[in-house]
């Protein structure tokens, strides 16, 4: 369970209150909470804002992470002080010794990444008109695109080729398995 120090809003619609709280990380943001630690109000000039330090502190040594606001509002209250800096070294101060030297630290190695794959293209192909079983391809781009001239002929010769023997067919099967296909 991630323990939060956050605000949590109860004043009425345009006029913000918030209390200081501190609840679980999965807990809605007016939802239910552990502790009070005090309370912020923005809309007086200047922002009134009051936290019980003694309850805060023993919630930050506990763990409890402040979101960013509260963070801020915490520093203001001056119970929340930011990581110091570390000082420049002066010459002829004893400091305490360091967990290893940099020089005696194993360097690690970066992971190298992994060669990305070539993205794949797609091969447009151009269409091949389709073959009708018995028409010849005359007459089935005639079909496609007929002219005022040329439909009646399509018509005659699309009938010419269904009485046609079946054997044309079954030849233009065979034909069709025989092929390899194209990749």
């Amino acid at each position: 369970m991630s323990v939060r120090i956050r605000l949590r809003r109860i004043g009425a619609k345009k006029k913000p209150f918030y209390r200081i709280v501190v609840a679980d990380s999965r807990a809605a943001r007016g939802g239910k909470f552990i502790e009070q630690i005090g309370y912020y109000d923005p809309t007086t000039a200047p922002p009134t804002m009051k936290v019980d330090e003694e309850k805060a502190r023993i919630w930050l040594g506990r763990g409890a992470q402040p979101t960013d606001t509260a963070r801020s509002l915490l520093r203001k209250a001056g119970v929340f002080e930011p990581a110091k800096p570390k000082e420049a070294a002066v010459p002829g101060a004893v400091s305490e010794p360091e967990e290893a030297p940099k020089a005696a630290q194993a360097p690690t190695p970066e992971p190298e990444e992994a060669p990305k794959p070539a993205p794949k293209r797609r091969i447009k192909r151009k269409a091949e008109p389709e073959e009708t079983p018995g028409v010849p391809e005359a007459a089935a781009g005639a079909a496609v695109a007929p002219t005022s001239s040329a439909v009646p002929e399509a018509v005659e010769s699309a009938e010419a080729a269904s009485e046609a023997e079946p054997e044309s067919a079954a030849s233009a099967e065979a034909q069709a398995e025989e092929t390899p296909p194209v990749e």
